[in-house]
């Protein structure tokens, strides 16, 4: 069973200032912000008061009484061999407590590069598992420790292509001689894995059929070497939650208890306490406790921001309650009698300002908890019977629940904020038009994509003669440009209209998807005629189906051209004029969208009507009917100050800061680290045309790290931010019409039933105007 920890870390916990914490002890251990912390997190354990954290590239131990975990760095690779194309690895996979001892799942991979046919290919193969005993160097580092055993694990190493690779190990525990996890196979199918710890073998459960209908989402070592599960049953109206008892020795699964209906949550989390009987597990944004797997015992003890555990959770003295996920390290106090009498409910949608926001609100604010959630009932409704609920709301502004809101003012007023104010003013109209309403700020923008339509690349339109001049403007320009232009990429070797992953038919429904949209948005807009049945949206199907597809040399479904160009590619030094048209285009902020060949066409739907970019975006607002509106609205300004850099360059003009990549560093040794392996790949190899590939590799890696350099030192540099100013005042964040929701599946019908040429144009736009009109009349 699970240890507890010592009574000197609880003291020191404690001791932290009363008035940070919502409870005493509650602290993120590891989160944004913390330096040199970078995410990717794979596990946690606990032994003797201490607890270890495993992340991809590091060790973070917090022993009693320290504040704060220490970073300790990997060091398991062994030294390189004589053959410099073969590169050993070893990878940290997992962390557990047994038998007095932390120990470390590792895998050993080989890499090897050989030339073919003047390509240089790699092949990776996971040699062994291990499971070591954690072991630190003199300078802190972690080390090889003692091998305890090599399990079989052969079941679990995957193959894609020429790449092997360890499966997740996920919720490792030992109990008594036995480590369990949760793992996938090949196939993506769940598994419960049972190893031998004594002479590694290994035997693999499948879930989906010890637990049928249900689903394994979480496990803990539970009483006498059994194991707690919950299982999840999908449901149309609900999610149904069992807690079972399963002792995989004698194949005995005991039903233990029904959770009560909780809507579509799901469980994560779960842990146990044989010395009080009591389960613990996160649903909802809560940390919830039952006693003696009695529902009339449950009880919300503590908020936290976990959605999904990667590790078992520490029950430590004193009720602490540690957890953590792919992001963050947790820790909270699970006394119900702690908490904050002030408890705010926001529903985050895991987007990163809403986040950050938490992080900082719960650090100013002990006097309020923060219940993040997901999932929420019917808005509409809630509304109508002034639920006060959820307390902060975040929806997409083109849904129909946020046009609903919107429409009938059930937003709060926050235009009595002078932080949100001030924000709101420096923003684009096209934020402001979607956040106010009659002059009044209702909502805060908090996160932004873009959907650019088309692109074109300058260079492949030299290469084939053409001229600025010949750049379409227009949907039906361009439309008009896909046949001549076919035909002078047809006679250029290695040049392709499209991009070359996609096929024949995927393009065109992309492109007329593209047109739908845009047009949809286009109607959407105050002053534009409500309708489909328009000269403007016949003439550009019209043009749409005069296309000659099968006459543009296209890849069609079954036929993949990318592999035969990808190496023609990479083997010429006109890589970047290959591609013509993209129908994808990466437009933002971010440095990213600098790298790419391919510029945004801007396509008009007419002549008449002004370019615009699409916007898909998300805002908050609080609920009229909370029972907290100060504390909401000291939220949202948290938010302001709080929010994701790259956002505020996107929602507003007077943000223009570059951002700098916390990746850069270790991104370019990695850079360092592959040249240099390269370099003694060609220096050793005796074969021309391996020494001709390895040649060709070694340029292509250092033409890669000097675009690294120019770009990969901002996630948002000076000049992508420039970029983005020359069209952010295009953008359009489309109004809804009502296609979401109920009448998405209608509306998609219809689209795919023209497209498959199923029905006409006029039938097409009859049945839209058709439904358009039925849900005016019933008012969306």
């Amino acid at each position: 069973m699970k240890r507890i920890l010592s009574l000197g870390l609880v003291l020191c916990i404690l001791a932290l200032p009363m008035g940070v914490l919502a409870a005493p002890g509650d602290a993120t251990l590891l989160g944004q912000g913390i330096e040199n912390f970078i995410g990717n997190i794979r596990g946690l354990a606990e032994l003797n008061g201490n607890v270890y954290i495993l992340t991809y590239d590091s060790l973070y131990t917090l022993e009693s009484g320290q504040a704060a975990p220490v970073c300790h760095a990997l060091a398991l690779d062994p030294e390189a061999g004589e053959d410099p194309s073969v590169r050993v690895s070893v990878e940290a996979e997992a962390i557990f407590s047994y038998d007095g001892r932390i120990c470390l799942v590792t895998s050993e991979n080989t890499e090897e590069s050989y030339g073919v046919d003047g390509i240089v290919e790699t092949t990776r193969t996971v040699e062994t598992v291990r499971i070591l005993e954690l072991a630190f160097d003199e300078e802190g580092n972690v080390v090889p420790g003692e091998e305890i055993l090599e399990p079989d694990w052969s079941a679990l190493c995957q193959q894609s292509d020429e790449y092997e690779y360890l499966s997740s190990v996920r919720m490792p525990f030992a109990e008594d001689q036995t480590l369990y996890c949760l793992s996938y196979d090949d196939q993506g199918n769940s598994l419960l894995v049972a190893t031998d710890l004594e002479d590694g073998s290994c035997e693999i459960f499948y879930p989906d059929e010890l637990f049928a209908p249900g689903n394994l989402n979480s496990v803990c070592g539970y009483r006498e070497g059994r194991l707690l599960c919950a299982a999840i049953e999908w449901g149309d109206e609900e999610n149904i939650v069992k807690l079972y008892s399963v002792d995989l020795a004698q194949e005995e699964i005991t039903e233990l208890t029904q959770l009560p209906p909780a809507g579509f949550s799901y469980l994560t989390g779960l842990a146990y306490s044989e010395e009080t009987d009591t389960v613990y597990y996160i649903m909802s944004g809560q940390i919830f406790a039952m006693t003696g797997m009695d529902p009339d015992t449950l009880q919300s003890v503590a908020a936290i921001p976990i959605n999904d555990a990667i590790a078992v959770p520490i029950l430590a003295e004193e009720g602490m309650y540690i957890a953590c996920d792919y992001q963050s390290v947790v820790r909270r106090n699970t006394d119900p009698a702690q908490r904050a009498e002030t408890r705010l409910t926001v529903q985050d949608l895991y987007i990163p300002s809403i986040s950050n926001a938490y992080t900082a609100f719960s650090n100013q604010r002990g006097d309020v908890e923060v219940i993040l959630i997901q999932q929420v009932d019917d808005i509409i409704p809630a509304m109508m019977n002034r639920s006060s609920d959820v307390d902060i709301y975040c929806l997409d502004v083109s849904s129909p629940e946020y046009a609903a809101v919107f429409s009938r003012g059930y937003m709060a007023e926050l235009s009595g904020s002078e932080k949100i104010s001030s924000f709101m003013e420096s923003c684009y109209p096209w934020v402001q038009g979607i956040c106010t309403q009659e002059g009044k700020i209702v909502a805060l923008p908090v996160e932004v994509y873009f959907s650019g339509g088309c692109a074109y690349n300058p260079k492949a339109f030299e290469r084939l003669g053409l001229t600025e001049d010949d750049v379409p403007a227009t949907w039906m320009e361009f439309l008009q440009s896909l046949a001549p232009i076919a035909e002078k990429v047809a006679q250029e070797p290695g040049m392709s209209l499209f991009d070359v992953y996609n096929t024949s038919e995927r393009i065109r429904y992309t492109i007329f998807n593209n047109i739908f949209n845009e047009y949809t948005a286009y109607i959407s807009q105050p002053g534009n005629t409500f309708a489909y049945d328009t000269p403007m949206f016949r003439d550009l199907l019209q043009a749409f189906e005069n296309v000659p597809w099968d006459s543009l040399g296209l890849p069609s479904a079954g036929i993949d051209g990318s592999d035969v160009l990808v190496r023609a590619v990479g083997a010429g030094d006109d890589a970047d004029s290959r591609v013509v048209y993209s129908t994808y285009c990466d437009l933002s902020a971010n440095s990213y969208s600098l790298q790419s060949d391919q510029t945004w066409l801007g396509l008009q739907l007419s002549e008449e009507a002004e370019p615009f970019l699409l916007g898909n975006l998300y805002a908050v607002f609080i609920n009229p009917f909370s029972e907290n509106p100060d504390e909401a609205v000291a939220f949202l300004e948290t938010l302001v100050d709080a929010m994701d850099d790259l956002a505020k360059i996107h929602f507003s003009p007077e943000y223009n800061d570059p951002i700098p990549s916390p990746y850069y560093e270790s991104n370019l040794a990695s850079y360092d680290e592959t040249i240099s392996t390269v370099q003694a790949q060609l220096a050793s190899s005796e074969d021309a045309e391996d020494k001709e590939a390895y040649q060709a590799l070694l340029e292509q890696y250092e033409r890669d790290r000097a675009e690294f350099m120019e770009y990969g030192a901002w996630d948002a540099s000076e000049q992508s931010i420039q970029l983005y100013r020359t069209f952010a005042d295009k953008i359009t964040i489309p109004r809804n019409l009502g296609l979401g929701g109920e009448n998405s599946q209608e509306f998609d019908t219809l689209k795919e039933q023209y497209f498959q040429g199923m029905i006409s144009a006029d039938e097409f736009i009859s049945e839209l105007d058709g439904k358009l009109q039925m849900m005016l009349k019933e008012g969306m």
